[in-house]
């Protein structure tokens, strides 16, 4: 029998928490996603707002996977502000602080 949660073969990308061993069957217990920008990457950061599109560079402040919650440093405002990973390198804001 498989130890673990076994994953599906058409997702990932994934990387590996631990050492695999050929023949090993592959689970969630042993591999993580692989993130889609890294900590200290330079972003493009994106604020939407009644009709309007900004655009400003940015540092995300942590690993970042796709569609997920990430804090990123707008350089134009020297502040950290929360966003969504909308596709590598761009980083759009949520809330209402511009």
């Amino acid at each position: 029998t498989v130890q673990g949660t076994p994953i599906s073969m058409d997702s990932g990308p994934w990387v590996a928490r631990t050492n695999l061993r050929k023949m090993e069957p592959i689970t969630q217990e042993r591999v993580k996603l692989k993130p889609l920008n890294h900590e200290g990457d330079q972003v493009v950061v994106l604020l939407k707002k009644k009709g309007l599109e900004i655009q400003m560079k940015g540092k995300l402040m942590s690993d970042a996977y796709k569609k997920s919650r990430v804090r990123v440093l707008v350089f134009a405002t020297s502040t950290v502000l929360d966003g969504i990973l909308v596709k590598k390198d761009k980083v759009e804001l949520i809330g209402d602080r511009p």
